[in-house]
């Protein structure tokens, strides 16, 4: 009987909703699971082949999985705990060599887990795309730091050409977004006879205290020149705080900003690999798309240590410009410092300022997340007795 993968087998997110739109709810059972309780589909399924491969692409440096660079083969590490597969750690290995190589087996179209990246004519192994950076992206910004940007303007072009029908989406008309700033105008103190309980009303910075600078005011931003007045607003309270970037003890003004008409946004944090596994170039395209998401999510001081940029116009500004005039009413991107997200909007006047929502919130506490780092050991001779 050919082998078959369940979705209840399946531990990654889009693996797993790829078998269960796709999969045979009355078919036969999964072959590492055996139960029958959810949609299975063939191992020899092209397009379930070609996900499987992008997937092992995304999550694993092909270091860890080609015997070519001193790797363990596929089937090795579907036997640990591994981010494809749920149950694949208890399963036969026999059984996990042969599905390993039915998953991977050639489709006429689609990555190749053993295809070698190209640097400079030398073969070098790919890098895990959850990890890696969009070289396509890092030419650009190479390109600005020698030329004038009008001379870089057409390779943007031709290059976001390729991902705008993924990025496109509309913000309906009437949309909230909240925006924040660190302080407020002013405090009305009460009269009482005890000063050291004196207690007030605060005036949050409202209206264009709280929107956009004007063009003579404006600093550069992520995705603005300076010069350029654009307004950046977060889907939620919490992100909006955060984004203002206030420390404990402060006063922070909060306000809410409503879409006066339906927005055309380029949207760079629902990358899906679902829209982009089954050809290279699809997963070059999702590259592009979650690395912009990245780079624009970092602070403008903090970006270089991402991707080498200028002095000069940076490699976002540069995007963010060339999609404006391709028909972009704004950005919206990952927010670093929240849970939610950030929109920059070109045009400040798309959006009203709603007064009843104003506030003055005071700042307890920030929390940081942190993962630690691999370091190196101390020298022998470095090292302090006990």
């Amino acid at each position: 009987m050919p082998l078959r993968l369940g979705a209840a087998s399946a531990k990654d997110p889009a693996l797993r909703t790829f078998l269960e739109t796709r999969g045979d709810p009355d078919g036969p059972p999964c072959s590492l699971a055996r139960d029958g309780a959810s949609p299975t589909l063939p191992c020899d399924d092209a397009d379930l082949r070609r996900l499987f491969k992008a997937l092992v692409r995304f999550h694993y440096d092909e270091m860890t999985y080609n015997p070519r660079f001193g790797g363990e083969d596929l089937a090795f590490l579907l036997m640990r705990p591994n981010p494809l597969l749920t149950r694949s750690s208890a399963a036969d290995p026999d059984l996990l060599e042969r599905l390993a190589a039915a998953l991977t087996a050639p489709t006429e179209e689609g990555p190749d887990v053993h295809l070698f990246a190209q640097d400079a004519g030398v073969p070098s192994p790919w890098i895990a795309l959850r990890h890696d950076l969009s070289p396509e992206l890092h030419v650009l910004a190479e390109r600005l730091a020698q030329e004038n940007p009008w001379h870089v303007e057409p390779q943007a072009d031709a290059l976001l050409a390729r991902i705008q029908p993924r990025l496109t989406r509309t913000v309906p008309e009437g949309t909230r977004f909240f925006r924040a700033r660190v302080g407020h105008a002013g405090l009305e103190q009460a009269e009482v006879m005890e000063p050291w309980n004196a207690s007030g009303q605060f005036e949050p910075y409202r209206a264009a205290e709280l929107s956009a600078a004007p063009p003579p005011h404006a600093h550069a931003g992520r995705l603005n020149r300076a010069g350029e007045s654009c307004l950046y607003v977060s889907t939620d309270r919490e992100t909006a705080i955060a984004e203002s970037h206030p420390v404990p003890g402060q006063k922070v003004s909060l306000g809410c900003f409503e879409t006066r008409r339906a927005l055309t946004i380029a949207e760079l944090a629902e990358a899906d690999i679902l829209d982009h596994f089954h050809s290279d170039e699809g997963l070059a395209e999702l590259l592009l798309i979650r690395t912009l998401n990245q780079v624009v999510a970092r602070p403008l001081r903090r970006r270089s240590e991402i991707l080498r940029v200028s002095g000069g116009i940076t490699v976002t500004q540069l995007v963010a410009e060339r999609l404006r005039r391709a028909g972009f009413d704004g950005i919206s991107y990952d927010s670093l410092m929240g849970t939610g997200r950030t929109m920059v909007v070109f045009e400040p006047q798309d959006l009203c300022y709603i007064d009843r929502d104003a506030a003055v919130l005071s700042v307890r506490g920030v929390r940081y997340m942190t993962d630690d780092l691999p370091i190196i050991p101390p020298r022998r001779s470095a090292m302090v007795p006990a």
